[in-house]
């Protein structure tokens, strides 16, 4: 009875509406993916009035498919109720994500017609999935594919079917291990999305070498996020492939409860929370989700801070440089992000309308921004759609309360708004943080338009203008333009650090103009259907330490990045405890993994002695030596090998040989 109230209860939160004398009332504008999970909760719950209601309720789920021989998304399913045509793709993922484990584990409580139409109903959907066939870079959504794909194969025993999921997550697999990443990093909300498919394909999944790759999958992605959970409060640090605001505001759900949720479920394996558990801020962080692309991302964790930037977006969701001050005070929290503004338009869900490049190293960090607005390049007439009144490079404080003191070169500010020059720095004083930011260089589309700090409906805006002024069509902005001359941009400094290093704010910004800025940008020319090139160059050093990146402002591609370290390469992900490659030999956290030139990953935590290793590559010998032992295979097969206090626990795919233990004993071996 407490279970069916449940069940009742969730409905009603999916947008379904409930009538419990009659069962249930179609009248609603209800979730067709939520009426899905919510018939799936009935049945788990087993009663004869459960069962009768879950009947009800997939009978209207199956309603919203689209079976119309012809139709362009046969098997697609409407995303609501009052949905007049299929226009969100993904709604047959999100929806067969639950009505397959459904029936596989309760399709015997159904009905036979219903039964008969549930399978039936899977069959069109997955078809339709094969015809979509979404980029892996997709990755919630290949994440569904490969998960729904594999588990409906199974479920009809449709060989053909399976095969193109086994075949499909494999292709996945390799394509995170072989960079580092998924293409959605760090994504707060769609992590969730697809660790669920990877635990749920692990779950059901018959293929040995699929389920094995799931966990695989699982544990190395929920060990980026666990790595990058400030010890302070709990909170993920950024940047955010993906991120609704409302994932972002401090009423959510800390990420360190989300994760021991995780482990307590067995989405993700106990070791991941026990490596990365730490009283102690890690460090840098650095990981790559397509090399080839030059899509990567750092993170620094400081004693009160994170800061994370993002070598590009990669979404209108995309939170490219993130600071967050971590203290366990509310009212001395804070979340600092970068935005491209275009006409003050900010929805709820306050998204980003520019492109983004940009480099960091520690707590410094180059931003460069330029509007993003619609191009026609395979069409000779030009787009005309950079039409705007206002557009900015902006770095927002969500919440001003949040903000002390603002200082200049000639001390405090004393009211807002005010303007600066590009030879001014500002340091904001946020919590127990100071934030410096220095504009370097931007683009004039119109006449003296400002650089400005301001307070809009309770956030702080430090914003570089492109333009302001009457809205107009900007003809030379267009890459399809015969005026074009590159694209517009602003480019901005900032580097944090903790107050209490410093006697005031102003201490700090005068240690930031002892930085040597050089920016170099290549003068205009007009460039038609060419390959021609025009450069901006920005670094910024202090004490040696470089940091810079060059930019080709006619394609708007990123040519190159540099810190201390030299030019930056793309690493698969590093940082103090952590390393991933395909070297051959990796050393990190006072261990050793020799294996062949493929993609492997060591982590460890000396402090609690335990230490993992993921291998994904070909077959070979391989060596993993910790402080008080080593494990040793004549031949490793892709898995993962555990040493946690001198047990080791072994999973690998057919064909490993070993393992020789030195000061260890096998715990478990698969």
């Amino acid at each position: 009875m407490i279970r069916s109230k449940i069940c009742l209860i969730f409905g009603a939160l999916m947008g379904i509406c409930l009538n419990l004398s009659h069962g249930l009332d179609m009248s609603g504008n209800y979730s067709v993916r939520g009426a899905a999970e919510y018939a799936g909760q009935l049945l788990e719950g087993g009663s004869e009035k459960e069962i009768d209601l879950a009947t009800t309720v997939l009978d209207a789920v199956l309603s919203h498919q689209e079976t119309r021989e012809g139709a362009a998304h046969r098997g697609n399913f409407l995303w609501n109720r009052d949905s007049k045509v299929i226009q969100d793709l993904n709604a047959v993922e999100f929806t067969l994500t639950h009505l397959i484990p459904l029936a596989i584990k309760h399709r015997d409580l159904l009905p036979e017609d219903l039964r008969s139409r549930l399978l039936e109903g899977i069959r069109l959907g997955l078809e339709e999935i094969a015809r979509l066939d979404v980029a892996l870079t997709y990755t919630n959504i290949a994440s569904m594919d490969c998960c729904n794909t594999c588990l409906g194969g199974e479920l009809l025993g449709d060989k053909k079917i399976a095969e193109r999921g086994y075949d499909r997550f494999r292709r996945f697999f390799d394509l995170v291990a072989e960079n580092g990443t998924i293409f959605e990093f760090n994504s707060p909300g769609y992590s969730r999305v697809t660790l669920h498919a990877l635990h749920t394909l692990r779950e059901h999944v018959q293929d040995p070498e699929t389920r094995l790759r799931s966990r695989l999958l699982a544990d190395r992605l929920g060990l980026g996020l666990a790595l990058r959970i400030h010890p302070e409060v709990g909170r993920l640090a950024g940047p955010y492939s993906r991120a609704y605001h409302r994932t972002l505001i401090y009423s959510t759900t800390p990420y360190a409860e989300i994760l021991a949720d995780w482990i307590d479920k067995g989405v993700i394996s106990e070791w991941v929370g026990k490596i990365a558990e730490r009283e102690s801020p890690i460090g840098e962080i650095r990981e790559t989700a397509i090399a080839d692309w030059k899509l990567g991302l750092t993170t620094f964790m400081g004693r009160s801070f994170s800061m994370g930037l993002a070598s590009r977006e990669v979404s209108r969701q995309t939170n490219p440089l993130v600071i967050q001050v971590e203290r366990h005070e509310k009212e001395t929290t804070g979340l600092v992000c970068s935005r491209y503004l275009i006409d003050d338009f900010e929805s709820d869900s306050f998204f980003d309308q520019g492109k983004f490049f940009g480099v960091q190293e520690g707590a410094r960090a180059i931003a460069v921004y330029a509007p993003r607005g619609a191009e026609s390049p395979d069409s000779f007439a030009p787009a005309s759609r950079h039409q705007f009144g206002n557009a900015k490079a902006a770095l927002v404080w969500l919440e001003s309360s949040n903000v002390g003191k603002i200082w200049t070169e000639h001390g405090e500010i004393e009211s807002l708004p005010f303007d600066l020059d590009l030879s001014q720095t500002l340091v904001v004083e946020t919590g127990p943080v100071f934030i410096g930011i220095k504009p370097l260089a931007r683009t004039e589309l119109g006449h003296d338009s400002p650089i400005r700090l301001e307070k809009r409906e309770g956030r702080l805006y430090f914003e570089i203008h492109n333009y302001l002024g009457p809205e107009k069509v900007f003809w030379e902005l267009d890459r399809g333009s015969r005026f074009y001359q590159g694209q517009p941009f602003c480019a901005f400094y900032v580097e944090v650090a903790e107050s209490s290093d410093y006697a005031n704010g102003l201490e700090f910004l005068r240690e930031i103009d002892q930085t040597d800025f050089t920016r170099e940008i290549e003068q205009p020319f007009t460039s038609y259907r060419d390959d021609a090139e025009r450069k901006l160059r920005l670094e910024a050093t202090r004490d040696g330490l470089p940091l810079g990146l060059e930019v080709d402002l006619m394609k708007w591609q990123l040519k190159s990045r540099w810190t201390s370290r030299g030019m930056e390469t793309w690493p698969m992900l590093e940082s103090p405890w952590t390393v991933q490659s395909s070297s051959g030999k990796i050393e990190v956290a006072s261990a050793t993994l020799t294996c062949p030139d493929q993609p492997a990953l060591l982590v460890g935590n000396p402090e609690k002695r335990t230490w993992a290793v993921q291998y994904y590559g070909k077959p070979g010998p391989l060596t993993f030596e910790v402080p008080t032992g080593s494990v040793s295979f004549d031949r490793m097969t892709p898995g993962w090998i555990l040493w946690d206090r001198g047990e080791v626990t072994v999973e690998a795919m057919e064909g490993w040989e070993g393992p020789t233990l030195v000061g260890g004993r096998l715990e478990k071996n698969d």
